[in-house]
């Protein structure tokens, strides 16, 4: 597949200490409407994140260094990222009762219990892939709205410079009309 072609795709980052789980999410997701990234360091998932624009974050929750917790509240910090939604993976039901506590600081949520149900997995992220691809088209025409009404504001200042132009000009002849009137 050319460049051309994945600059249309949806990212996903995938972060979680298990090696063997983030291959075989990027195996389940492989050949998708999307492109998947994995790493099992939320440093290095931060530094990915200002090299690609993200449509979804899959985060494991207890993780060393850096949690998914403390990973969502430093992506949520970035603005491009502030609506992105996340997905939580965890092993733990207690550390549910967390995401949803904390849902306003997160923003669109969700999460999965391990061990995963892969066809899950796939529904949720093709959902929220959907949701991206929609938010792009949004985006693109809200772009395309924009510069249509700063392109008939241009025209407008253009119409009202004419209108200017055309008042003098009407204003001099009538000037210039009363003036011979007067001279005969």
């Amino acid at each position: 597949m050319s460049d051309s072609n994945l600059i249309n795709k949806a990212k996903i980052l995938v972060v979680d200490d298990e090696e063997d789980l983030l291959d075989l999410i990027k195996m389940i997701l492989k050949g998708s409407l999307y492109e998947v990234h994995t790493t099992s360091s939320g440093r290095i998932a931060l530094e990915k994140l200002q090299e690609e624009n993200y449509a979804v974050f899959i985060l494991d929750i207890i993780m060393p260094e850096i949690s998914g917790h403390e990973l969502a509240l430093k992506i949520k910090q970035i603005p491009k990222y502030k609506d992105t939604p996340i997905v939580f993976i965890t092993g733990y039901m207690d550390e549910v009762e967390d995401i949803f506590e904390k849902y306003d600081t997160y923003g669109p949520v969700d999460y999965m219990m391990k061990p995963l149900d892969y066809h899950m997995l796939q529904s949720k992220i093709n959902f929220l892939s959907q949701l991206f691809y929609q938010k792009l088209a949004l985006e693109n025409i809200n772009k395309k709205r924009l510069q249509e009404i700063e392109q008939r504001k241009q025209i407008e200042q253009q119409l009202e410079e004419r209108i200017k132009e055309l008042e003098k000009e009407l204003n001099d002849r009538i000037q210039a009309e009363k003036s011979l009137e007067n001279q005969e």
